[in-house]
């Protein structure tokens, strides 16, 4: 089962890493496209900004698992001195299972968000897109990540190192 779920998890990283890279690219499209627009024509191209906007939206939460599976969210230190050595993969564990319950929790939240967008169909006003379909990245990657930390929680070996830890 570790194996299926460390498996998983690259899988899902290797998504992640895609869709960052794409996101990102739009991003600079979209941006060069407003530009050139505004310099070429005198003025921009109608919902650019709003194509960047959401391709952000796709990067940053792209980016918010990435930083999961790298072990680079940041976390409280100023009690580590008191944490015993022997207690260290107890309370590395605690924080796994304590970060999976939050981000559960914001994923059922961010569901219910979406759900909302979704039933009094919200558009945006430039382009007339329906949005749910780009707010459903939110859920996404907080579920994901929470089912990351879980894992992490059950299998520390699998967990990324502390990276942000003091040398």
């Amino acid at each position: 089962m570790k194996t299926i779920c460390r498996s998983a998890f690259e899988f899902i990283h290797q998504v992640e890493r895609v869709a960052t890279i794409l996101a990102f690219a739009i991003i600079l499209i979209a941006a060069i496209v407003s530009v050139a627009g505004r310099e070429l024509v005198g003025h921009g191209v109608l919902g650019a900004s709003s194509v960047a906007v959401y391709a952000m939206i796709v990067c940053v939460m792209a980016c918010f698992g990435l930083a999961t599976t790298a072990g680079s969210h940041l976390r409280p230190k100023f009690l580590d001195w008191c944490i015993p050595n022997s207690l260290e993969p107890t309370v590395r564990r605690l924080g796994f299972l304590t970060s999976s319950a939050i981000l559960f929790a914001v994923g059922y939240f961010s569901c219910r968000f979406v759900a909302f967008s979704f039933e009094i169909e919200e558009r945006d006003l430039a382009l007339g897109w329906l949005i749910w379909p780009i707010q459903a990245v939110l859920p996404i990657a907080f579920l994901l990540s929470a089912v990351r930390y879980f894992g992490y929680a059950i299998w520390p070996d699998i967990a990324p190192p502390d990276r942000l830890q003091a040398p």
